[in-house]
């Protein structure tokens, strides 16, 4: 576990939508929630502390950081890979205490960023790939809920045309007294 405060934390949502533009308006295909994203940024320091890094500075925090969160990850997977094992058994857990969310990441970009107005200052941009959302509901109840709504959708509908059906076999007797 490591503990690490970001300056920035960014959690994107987007959804999986095709908007369709056509004469008559528009309209959009709807498949679900798309892959989340997490963008954390900062810097490690630059005084010896005794926190990340073993109190090494920001530098070996920085390394310490890197390594952790990116590194090991990918090297750990492919050594378990090689080796006939499943990769899936390495886990990268992002927790953030402050908003109560917690997900199953993959590290995306480990981003260094230095300058010259700050040179003792090594900066980090993280991306990570949210694998799963530790805190939404997940197993076999999601599937069965999802076909339930469907059906319900279905029966909904069918019982709608139903009823024009009726009405038009109504107008339709109707139209039969008007002709002899």
């Amino acid at each position: 576990m490591m503990a690490l405060r970001p300056e920035e934390l960014t959690w994107i949502e987007p959804t999986r939508l095709t908007v369709q533009n056509t004469l008559g308006g528009a309209w959009a295909d709807h498949w679900d929630r798309a892959v989340q994203t997490i963008r954390i940024s900062g810097h490690t320091g630059w005084r010896p502390t005794g926190g990340l890094g073993g109190g090494g500075g920001g530098e070996a925090a920085f390394i310490s950081l890197r390594d952790t969160s990116f590194q090991v990850w990918n090297d750990t997977r492919t050594a378990i890979a090689r080796g006939g094992g499943d990769p899936n058994v390495v886990r990268l857990e992002f927790v953030d205490a402050l908003d109560m969310r917690a997900a199953l990441v993959a590290p995306r970009v480990f981003t260094l960023k230095r300058s010259k107005t700050s040179p003792l200052l090594q900066r980090y941009n993280i991306e990570l790939l949210v694998l799963q959302d530790l805190a939404l509901p997940t197993g076999v109840a999601d599937p069965i809920n999802a076909a339930i709504n469907a059906a319900t959708a279905f029966v909904g509908g069918a019982m709608a045309l139903d009823g024009v059906a009726g009405a038009i076999d109504a107008g339709l007797n109707n139209l039969g007294g008007l002709f002899p």
